[in-house]
């Protein structure tokens, strides 16, 4: 937990990472329980103080492409169709999903140190030897220069 400016307004946060190897469609519910058991310990510290945000991100490692939503809402029988006085009673949140997949095709950003580590996770996955020497040759190009290969 640490303290943020939002909205020039002093506030605690949380940052909540969950790492997968699979798609799972019941994570939704898995960060929801861990975000109320967040809360609850927060409430026996200080009853009456705000509870702080939570920002859930989950990284995803896996051999396919994620396939579940992030929205938790998505995860209930009928929402599609359910009218709005209905979908007020179900909980309303979304995930950071960030997919290392060596199937998701996304250029990790960010800096050099994290972008380093990061693509040295996805190449873990990669079974295909010119994928894994295109993902080596960003590797090392990022760490010898410093510099994204373009």
């Amino acid at each position: 937990m640490f303290r943020a400016n939002i909205r020039n307004r002093e506030a605690y946060v949380y940052i909540l990472l969950e790492h997968k190897s699979y798609s799972d469609y019941n994570i939704g519910v898995q960060l929801l329980r861990y975000m109320s058991a967040i809360w609850d310990k927060e409430i026996k510290k200080q009853k009456n103080r705000r509870l702080p945000l939570i920002l859930p991100i989950v990284l995803y490692q896996g051999k396919e492409k994620w396939g579940a939503s992030t929205q938790f809402a998505d995860r209930i029988e009928g929402v599609e169709t359910m009218e709005g006085s209905l979908k007020k009673a179900i909980p309303h949140f979304e995930y950071y999903l960030y997919d290392f997949s060596s199937n998701s095709g996304e250029e990790i950003k960010g800096p050099d140190d994290l972008r380093l580590y990061l693509e040295t996770i996805r190449m873990a996955s990669i079974k295909d030897p010119e994928k894994f020497n295109e993902a080596y040759v960003r590797i090392t190009t990022v760490f010898v220069t410093g510099k994204k290969q373009r």
